[in-house]
């Protein structure tokens, strides 16, 4: 970003958020393989701006559809970063983008495995499972329905499987392991007891840690409704 993006950008902190920007300083963060994530720091805040990235896989999410769906999670609790203003594209980034709340935290796995002391250790974990399970009490929510559509529960584990095979027959190189795998999945569909909210991508690396317990979830771009399993 150049100066005309900090002077648009100031200009936005002041009106939509009655901020009053002190030589903003912008740093691109690390990470954000399929979106990009730019730091937005002054000496009275911190914030996230979070666009488009040049490349995108087609099962993500738009930023507009994220936004909404990190507001409603705040609502109901999850510990999201607070999303705070969203703008759509055309305007000075070319990219639909929406600014958040900063974080802080650890998110990388090699620093959080050293990690020594169990209680701490044990605290992380039980945190970890905790919001996994808040993120699947929610079975139903009419908001959240009108951004992600909820499938049909009998049909659900079989259009998953098409779709993975199709993914395939795209590839220039047979798998045939692969093939072999999802053909077997086929013959041997559990039964789906209900459909719930699933991030699409629960590890460490989306999990900020700070201090013993979980301070954000981040990159919610591959949430759907799923088996919880």
């Amino acid at each position: 970003m150049n100066a005309n993006h900090i002077l648009q950008l100031s200009g936005i902190l002041q009106q939509n958020l009655g901020l009053i920007p002190h030589e903003i300083q912008l740093k691109k963060m690390s990470g954000g393989a399929i979106q990009e994530n730019w730091l937005v720091q002054s000496e009275d805040f911190a914030l996230v701006l979070r666009k488009n990235a040049e490349s995108s896989v087609e099962a993500s999410s738009d930023r507009e559809q994220e936004f909404l769906l990190l507001d409603r999670l705040y609502h109901f609790g999850i510990k999201v970063p607070e999303p705070l203003y969203f703008e759509k594209s055309p305007n000075f980034l070319n990219s639909d983008f929406f600014i958040m709340k900063k974080i802080d935290g650890v998110t990388e796995g090699h620093k959080l495995v050293r990690i020594t002391e169990e209680e701490k250790r044990k605290k992380i974990t039980q945190d970890i499972g905790r919001q996994l399970a808040l993120i699947h009490a929610i079975q139903s929510d009419e908001v959240l329905e009108k951004l992600l559509p909820k499938p049909d529960k009998d049909q659900y584990l079989e259009k998953k499987l098409t779709v993975f095979l199709e993914q395939l027959d795209h590839l220039k190189r047979q798998r045939p392991i692969l093939e072999y795998a999802i053909q077997w999945m086929f013959n041997n569909l559990p039964k789906v007891d209900d459909l719930v909210l699933v991030h699409g991508d629960y590890r460490i690396g989306n999990i900020m840690i700070n201090g013993d317990q979980i301070s954000g979830i981040l990159d919610w771009e591959f949430t759907q409704w799923g088996d919880r399993r």
